[in-house]
């Protein structure tokens, strides 16, 4: 599968490409090391094999700088039901809250952090997003679907809770509520495994890993790229057949 990067991207490889051509192409391994910086490494890494996957046309083997972070496992579609049936045993408001999770992949804070202003006719503005480098928070607007629609409109018709935000409550109350549903259906439930299912269904469903690692708000690909790997049957099912 053809990875599609954007232009700051390529523009970022060609740069570590051109060093690398400059120092008189040395070994790869050994030259991804001279960088003292752990992401530079990587990026290096990135740019090498994509020059050579790209460009040169040739094969090129290079260790990962570091072990992949492991993957959290998604619920089953039967697991979600599951829990989402338990939920209004924990608190009226706890299944539309972890709707509202799954069907964003709004990590709990940022949940925490939606107030009526932040919901507009065709999407919720996530705004309390994790920051990016030098501590800046952007917005990422999440298009409304079915459920996060109903999810809104249960909390929307509950009494007021003691927080001045759509949900009601904060964020460590709904890590409790998860924490209650755990014990009720003997399953690991947490709120960023909801976050986690959200991606790993839209990638089993052929949703473009690219417009998956937006919605989810990842700044680099390979982070969402992480799920890919884990989810693509299809592509295990093909090299099955040789």
């Amino acid at each position: 599968m053809q990875q599609h990067l954007s232009s700051r991207t390529v523009r970022e490889y060609e740069w570590y490409v051109r060093r690398w051509e400059s120092a008189g192409f040395p070994d790869p391994a050994a030259w991804v090391e001279v960088f003292a910086g752990a992401h530079q490494r990587r990026n290096a890494r990135a740019a090498l094999l994509w020059h050579h996957r790209t460009n040169l046309r040739t094969p090129l083997s290079l260790e990962p700088q570091h072990a992949l972070r492991k993957v959290p496992v998604a619920f089953t579609q039967e697991e979600l039901h599951r829990l989402l049936k338990k939920a209004h045993m924990v608190h009226a408001r706890c299944e539309p809250v972890l709707q509202l999770l799954y069907s964003t992949g709004a990590r709990v804070n940022e949940a925490a952090g939606i107030t009526p202003e932040d919901i507009t006719s065709t999407h919720i503005i996530l705004k309390e997003t994790k920051r990016r480098p030098g501590g800046l928070r952007v917005e990422r607007p999440i298009p409304l679907g079915r459920r996060s629609r109903q999810a809104l409109a249960d909390l929307a018709g509950m009494p007021l809770g003691r927080v001045q935000n759509v949900i009601g409550v904060r964020a460590h109350t709904v890590q409790d509520w998860c924490r209650d549903v755990s014990k009720l259906t003997e399953m690991h439930v947490h709120a960023h495994k909801l976050r986690a299912t959200f991606c790993t269904h839209l990638l089993q469903r052929g949703v473009p890993v690219h417009e998956v690692r937006v919605l989810m708000g990842h700044t680099d690909l390979a982070t969402t790229l992480r799920y890919a790997a884990v989810t693509d049957k299809r592509l295990a099912s093909a090299v099955a057949l040789l």
